[in-house]
């Protein structure tokens, strides 16, 4: 890769410009990988291959997700205070661009601008951020963390034992619930339209 920086940036400035693009190429790496490793467990066929109890990769797919959230928002959305994101360090390498290079950056700059969809992503992105990562709204609260335990108990063995190992059920597993056990597992059994045990 060539490295114009000397030769369109004022010679001052050279250093702190090299020192910014490491800062986010090393972040922008790593959200690359974060969300190569998301995409392949994503599709990785889980349920058949290994049954229904993942709790290990669901973790992974949250804490993948959540990460580069955060990753996004702090490189390229956050404009609190004196934050360094990407559009800053933009505005401060235009600074500090030779005169006879100015015109021909700015246009470049115009050609690849963050579009109306990219600003739309972002804002997106900060709203996931704020509401589901950083704060817990009453929303996120009462909506996302119920779809969350929801999905756990749908995907457990127990819930559905009855019927799937009915055999095991009655010798074995029913004889050892307790009676707020087996209201526990009634709840979401009547939740998934099956018959109360």
């Amino acid at each position: 890769m060539v490295d114009w920086s000397e030769d369109v940036l004022e010679a001052g400035f050279v250093d702190e410009y090299k020192r910014g693009i490491q800062f986010f190429h090393s972040h922008l790496v790593e959200l690359h990988t974060n969300i190569f490793i998301l995409e392949k467990v994503l599709v990785f066929p889980f349920r058949l291959l290994a049954g229904p109890d993942q709790i290990f990769f669901r973790q992974v797919i949250i804490n993948f997700y959540d990460v580069s959230i955060l990753t996004i928002t702090r490189v390229a959305a956050d404009q609190a205070g004196d934050l360094f994101t990407l559009p800053r360090f933009k505005n401060t390498v235009v600074q500090h661009i030779k005169d006879a290079h100015q015109e021909p950056f700015r246009k470049q700059l115009r050609e690849v601008r963050f579009d109306e969809e990219t600003e739309e992503l972002l804002a997106r992105a900060r709203a996931i951020r704020n509401h589901r990562i950083a704060h817990i709204t009453q929303q996120f609260a009462s909506t996302d963390i119920e779809q969350l335990l929801d999905g756990i108990a749908d995907k457990s063995r127990i819930l559905r034992m009855p019927e799937q190992q009915p055999e095991w059920w009655q010798t074995y597993r029913l004889p050892s619930l307790t009676d707020a056990e087996k209201e526990q597992i009634n709840i979401y059994r009547r939740k998934f339209g099956l018959t109360p045990i």
